[in-house]
């Protein structure tokens, strides 16, 4: 365990065997890198952070990030995972939070994101293997206006490129299971392709368990999902249900879904909103395009 303390400045940047990083009072600008998994645990900076791990094999685990410095950054790559083990917070002042993963980028537990202005982006599948899903938990990610990117690959997500890619753990290309995405007026962009499988009942990209993504004012949202190759059934592109929602005010939405499945695979819809209910809505007059296409 390392603890850092001080005002100053914290640069580490060689192969380090670390397990668990920790701050003790507000410290400046900090650089770490680690040869092998890391526990982070509460570390307040007034500068930017950038922690990384370079293993095959190296995890980051979060804990409680905090950035007051205006404008600074978070910015946190991953060997192979991003994950919790126990409830978590990572915040910004105006700055950005940026989280690459090689792998995937898993909140098992409830984490909450506020960046106050600050464009939030979740990039697995850093590497393009074409392996690396985003699978969010009762999580809020709050970025007060700043743009929210999930999806995946070695280069620069927009909509509809560079997609978050199923694994064999985590077969939906993006999931999100309850909790709340609010850009508060920032666009949202979420790109998902599900895993090659026989599992049935996996999506692109889904919404399940009252999983509320919204924005307000001009903010758009923008979605799309594709169902990969594979022989099970309900290989959906977009899913929305058990009261998952997606809202705008005087932005657009855009949903673009196209099922998955070969063989004899059945149900592989595009855009599916279902179970006890999925909703998809504007309140100030946006426009909404819905396009799916079956598999």
């Amino acid at each position: 365990t390392l603890t850092t303390s001080g005002t100053g400045g914290v640069n580490l940047t060689g192969n380090n065997l670390l397990g668990t990083l920790a701050g003790s009072g507000t410290i400046g600008a900090l650089t770490f890198n680690n040869a092998q998994s890391l526990a982070l645990g509460s570390i307040t900076s007034n500068a930017a952070m950038s922690i990384s791990t370079t293993g095959a094999t190296s995890n980051i685990t979060l804990g409680t990030l905090n950035n007051t410095g205006a404008g600074f950054a978070i910015t946190l790559n991953a060997g192979t995972l991003i994950t919790t083990s126990a409830a978590a917070s990572l915040t910004t002042n105006n700055g950005a939070l940026t989280l690459y993963a090689n792998d995937s980028i898993v909140f098992a537990n409830a984490i909450t994101i506020n960046t106050n202005g600050g464009a939030i982006t979740l990039n697995a599948d850093r590497d393009g293997s074409g392996v690396g899903a985003i699978a969010l938990t009762g999580s809020s990610l709050n970025s007060g206006g700043g743009a929210i990117t999930l999806g995946g690959g070695s280069g620069i997500i927009s909509a509809g490129t560079g997609y978050a890619a199923g694994t064999a753990t985590y077969q939906d290309g993006i999931m999100i299971f309850g909790g709340t995405v609010n850009a508060g007026g920032g666009n949202i962009i979420m790109n998902g392709r599900s895993a090659v499988t026989t599992t049935a009942f996996i999506s692109g990209v889904n919404f399940d368990s009252a999983a509320n993504v919204t924005t307000t004012s001009n903010g758009t949202i923008t979605i799309n999902g594709l169902g990969n190759t594979g022989t099970g059934t309900s290989n959906r592109g977009i899913r929305i249900a058990n009261g998952g929602a997606i809202s705008s005010q005087h932005g657009a939405i855009i949903l673009n879904g196209t099922g998955g499945g070969t063989g004899t695979a059945a149900s592989t819809f595009g855009v599916f909103l279902g179970g006890t209910g999925g909703f998809v809505s504007t309140s100030g007059g946006g426009n909404m395009t819905i396009t799916g296409n079956g598999g």
